[in-house]
């Protein structure tokens, strides 16, 4: 009788995890004749409903700063949200394993409202931004692996490479692009947003 329970068993697990293969990864989205056929077998082979038999498995989204909560994500491996302000409907960085996600970065002065006059203020400012979300995830540019700069004026790329170098230590810089765009918020002339991976 145990040699038979068990037979069924494994039969019900290679069925259930095409089920979930079937429905995304997650069997509490099947559909709804598999799911009746779970609810009648499990209980059979000793599994006691549908809810509990995910095969996957949640972690927790930890904010790193900030007031505001932060939603739970099914992910590998818990997220870590990074906020320096408040200013916009989105995260400055989030951090994912070792790979840190950057958003685009504007180099604005101390009001928050606007930037310097002086592009190379303005570049410096955008630059001290960047560097300012990695040490919050523990990190520095050196683990930055990959850079988009959107500048509306193409003209201004020496200018700006003249105040990005400088913040780097090794001469291998990171991958990068630098994106001829339209008009910018605030009417800045840099926008960079990068990804960075924390060494192991």
């Amino acid at each position: 009788m145990l040699k038979v329970k068990r037979l069924f068993q494994i039969i019900f697990d290679c069925v259930r995890s095409f089920a979930v293969w079937l429905c995304g990864g997650c069997p509490r989205t099947g559909c709804g004749l598999t799911k009746q056929v779970f609810e009648f077998l499990g209980p059979l082979v000793g599994y006691n409903g549908w809810s509990n038999m995910s095969t996957t498995s949640k972690s927790v989204a930890v904010p790193i700063s900030g007031d505001h909560d932060v939603e739970s994500a099914a992910v590998e491996g818990p997220r870590r949200y990074i906020q320096l302000n408040q200013r916009g409907p989105f995260s400055d960085g989030v951090l994912v394993g070792h790979t840190l996600y950057l958003s685009g970065r504007i180099g604005l002065d101390e009001t928050g409202k606007r930037v310097p006059d002086d592009i190379e203020t303005e570049a410096r400012n955008v630059m001290e931004d960047v560097q300012g979300v990695l040490r919050k995830a523990g990190m520095q540019m050196d683990d930055l692996v990959y850079v988009q700069v959107f500048c509306p004026d193409v003209s201004l790329w020496g200018r700006f490479n003249a105040i990005y170098c400088s913040y780097f230590t090794r001469k291998l810089l990171p991958a990068r692009a630098f994106v001829g765009s339209g008009k910018l918020l605030f009417n800045a002339h840099f926008e960079v947003q990068g990804i960075a991976v924390k060494p192991s």
